[in-house]
């Protein structure tokens, strides 16, 4: 009531007031007399009060007279807001921001806002929200009033842009393919000397008169001497190894443009500098991290896991020379080769710093097609000793394993890999018995012979620049058979350099990778002087047994790369349609993968044009290569162009859920047909056991019948048929049930009693029941 009446002179002064401040009892008029002087100085002395009391009340602050009303005012009324001011003296502060701050949003012309929050039709919280909807949007709308590239903006106008790019793009490299061609098929032939003797034929005139021949041709390097210049002209590209370039290309006589060095790792500056010399510029390529220059097999015949034996001759390659020298070095990022990430996974921590961009794969691990697989053979025993180095065990589970992929896979290609030549050659002598028995592993074979990719069984040292769909490894160390204890020698992952042959090893397969091992990573036992081959293949062991990284889990579900992608994500969740966010194992992730509804395969790759697609750093990658790779994993990739999410979002969104409905489709037809393919090759499986049986009974059969021959046709000659033959009626069953292939397990699997009955003299044919009995093995 008093700050409603600091400025006396503007109040109008309701009569219900003034008969309340004197007392005075009215009605409805006012009945004061002017000529009344109590009166009047009655009032006088209350306005005086009035403004004294205003007067001090200008020291904290001025009130509104708004705040009380502005007509037909009661007293009551002023006093009950008055009572509420007081009763919430404490949230004045509180008050007097808001007020401010509202103010401050009005002159920014926030005044709607402002209102609606104050009425209630807008939630306190959604104001940001909603200041920041208002504030982008007009921003996009001025964007495109004033851009027309924007407003102009369609989806089919840009996708045929980017299809006419890439077809434009491939035909490019084409054309500058065919370009160097042409160039190189218009060099100037030499001058020939065709005149006089033949043997002062050169160039053209010797070439010519060599091919009319059909025998008693001119040595190579004659040939290359007299008409190199013009085998040049001819054919300007030489694709030599440096040993023939030393043997066949006469110093001086010949000289490149551009010398290409592959594979440079296993190349000795030594052995390089003979053909550097020969060119004008070099081309290094190969791979640090890979397979070194080697003597080892000039050094040793057998790859035995004694050290001693295994030193080898490992030396700086060209390529680690220049390394060194020059800078920059250009390095290849892009990992094409795997189809599946776990098949790079470990190699990528590992060796590579996590740096390779690897793409991911549509497929789910539990794939029998795609991916690392492991089987731990318990029962493994490693043989060491004169008859070689090799797990037999372990060597039959593998040539099983590759008897059933080559039956149920036979249209991908398959390598094997072996930590060591023994092991190598018994699996190779195991399969050419299969083959033999078998139509369909002699016609995969037979099959890939021809190809690029014929099959192959291969040593870890021989395996360098292979690669195959399909690649199955046996690592043969494991438990001794005579100490049951795992040795801690490995063969070549022993030296220094071991990691090297290891990560050549492990990153061979295209699509599945199948490893036979008789080790746990326990068993190998790591100390202070232990070499980094050693770590890493305990590590690559642990990798198996629990299908996770150390120190680097699998990287999915990492949040969004923009508030575009959040906004495609949300209304997917909406409608039900389950997607994971930067799918991805490292450098590349898809901003958003469709999960199908009948398993952990991805049946769609959403790519926003956000913050990955305007990072990249050429119009190829983004529109053209990467996308190709994605397509040849076997991705279905569904671009959503924001400028048309934004004007016609409603059409947008109904363009990809019948995307998603039709990939959805494809998957459940694909996935039921897989399921039945699998009844099929499960009830094959049945049958082959079934077979297997039967063919195991018959091989239990012929070496009972050798058993008999040798008992009755050789034994029987010199010692008696009794119950103390060494093939007795019992003896021979022991022999054929626990199948014992040396004395010591003679001895561990025989019962001592039956051992003991053996006329002594008859263990001469011990060797002999041994060979039999390998047949059952």
């Amino acid at each position: 009531l008093l700050g409603m009446i600091s400025d006396i002179s503007r109040i109008k002064i309701n009569d219900y007031i003034i008969h309340s401040l004197v007392n005075v009892k009215v009605k409805d008029t006012l009945l004061v007399d002017l000529n009344d002087l109590d009166m009047l100085n009655e009032i006088n002395k209350i306005f005086k009060r009035i403004s004294i009391i205003t007067f001090k009340l200008n020291d904290y602050g001025k009130l509104e007279k708004t705040f009380f009303g502005k007509e037909n005012l009661k007293l009551s009324t002023c006093i009950e807001k008055l009572n509420h001011v007081d009763k919430h003296i404490k949230d004045l502060d509180v008050w007097s921001n808001f007020k401010r701050i509202s103010n401050s949003l009005i002159k920014l012309g926030l005044q709607k806002s402002i209102i609606s929050v104050e009425q209630g039709e807008l939630p306190l919280k959604e104001l940001v929200p909603n200041f920041y909807y208002n504030f982008y949007n007009t921003l996009l709308l001025l964007a495109f009033r004033e851009y027309e590239i924007l407003n102009s903006f369609n989806r089919l106008s840009h996708e045929e842009a980017i299809k006419k790019f890439r077809e434009l793009d491939r035909e490019l490299l084409i054309l500058n393919r065919e370009y160097a061609a042409a160039k190189a098929s218009h060099r100037n032939m030499p001058i020939s000397e065709g005149g006089g003797s033949v043997k002062t034929f050169t160039n053209l005139k010797l070439l010519e008169r060599e091919i009319t021949k059909k025998k008693r041709h001119i040595p190579i390097r004659q040939l290359i001497k007299r008409a190199g210049k013009a085998i040049q002209s001819l054919k300007p590209c030489f694709m030599m190894s440096p040993l023939s370039v030393a043997q066949y290309l006469p110093p001086s006589l010949l000289h490149f443009d551009v010398l290409l060095i592959d594979e440079a790792s296993q190349l000795r500056p030594e052995e390089a500098l003979g053909v550097i010399a020969r060119a004008s510029q070099v081309v290094i390529v190969g791979d640090p991290k890979q397979l070194p220059p080697t003597s080892f097999f000039d050094a040793i015949k057998d790859d035995s896991e004694d050290n001693d034996n295994t030193i080898v001759d490992e030396s700086e390659s060209i390529l680690d020379s220049c390394i060194d020298l020059y800078n920059p070095v250009r390095r290849l990022k892009w990992h094409y080769r795997s189809q599946h990430e776990s098949l790079i996974d470990f190699s990528n921590k590992q060796f590579y710093d996590n740096d390779l961009i690897v793409f991911p794969s549509p497929t789910s691990i539990s794939s029998e097609e795609l991916g690392v697989k492991h089987t731990y053979i318990e029962k493994g025993v490693y043989h060491s000793g004169s008859s070689g180095r090799y797990n037999k065990k372990e060597a039959k589970v593998v040539v099983e394993h590759i008897e059933k992929q080559m039956e149920d896979f036979s249209d991908k290609s398959l390598g094997i890999g072996t930590f060591n030549m023994t092991q190598r050659d018994l699996i190779q002598q195991m399969i050419d018995d299969k083959e033999k028995e078998n139509p369909n592993i002699a016609n995969f074979i037979a099959k890939w012979k021809d190809t690029s990719e014929p099959f192959f069984i291969k040593n870890l040292e021989s395996l360098q620049g292979d690669e195959r769909d399909a690649i199955f490894i046996s690592t043969t160390f494991g438990k001794d058979k005579e100490t049951g204890r795992v040795m801690q020698r490995f063969g070549p992952i022993n030296l220094d350099n071991g990691w090297r042959r290891l990560n050549v090893l492990v990153t061979r397969a295209k699509q599945k990778m199948h490893i036979f091992t008789s080790l746990q990573s326990t068993d190998i036992l790591i100390s202070e002087t232990s070499s980094r081959g050693i770590r890493a293949f305990r590590s690559f062991l642990k990798y198996l047994e629990t299908k996770q990284l150390m120190d680097t889990p699998i990287l999915t579900d990492k949040g969004f790369d923009s508030p575009f992608e959040e906004s495609v994500y949300q209304l997917l969740s909406d409608i039900g349609v389950k997607a994971i966010p930067q799918v991805g194992v490292s450098g590349y992730f898809i901003d958003l993968a469709v999960k199908s509804e009948e398993s952990d395969d991805y049946i769609l790759a959403i790519e926003c044009d956000g913050a990955t697609y305007h990072s990249s750093k050429s119009a190829r990658d983004r529109d053209r290569l990467k996308e190709e790779v994605l397509t040849r994993l076997g991705w279905k990739v569904y671009r959503i162009w924001s400028t048309d999410w934004f004007k016609n979002r409603d059409n947008e969104v109904a363009k990809l859920i019948k995307v998603i409905k039709d990939e959805q489709l494809k998957y459940t037809e694909k996935f039921q047909s897989k399921i039945n393919k699998n009844i099929s090759l499960d009830k094959l499986n049945i049958e082959r056991d079934v077979s297997k049986k039967k063919l195991d009974s018959n091989v239990l059969f012929d070496t009972k019948e050798k058993l008999l021959r040798l008992r009755n046709e050789e034994i029987s000659k010199e010692f008696k048929i009794d119950v103390h033959c060494i093939l007795s009626p019992v003896m021979l069953d022991q022999f054929l049930k626990h199948k014992p292939l040396d004395m010591d397990e003679f001895r561990k699997k025989i019962p001592l009693k039956l051992r003991e009955n053996i006329d002594t003299e008859q263990l001469m044919f011990m060797d002999r029941i041994f060979e039999i009995l390998e047949m059952l093995d």
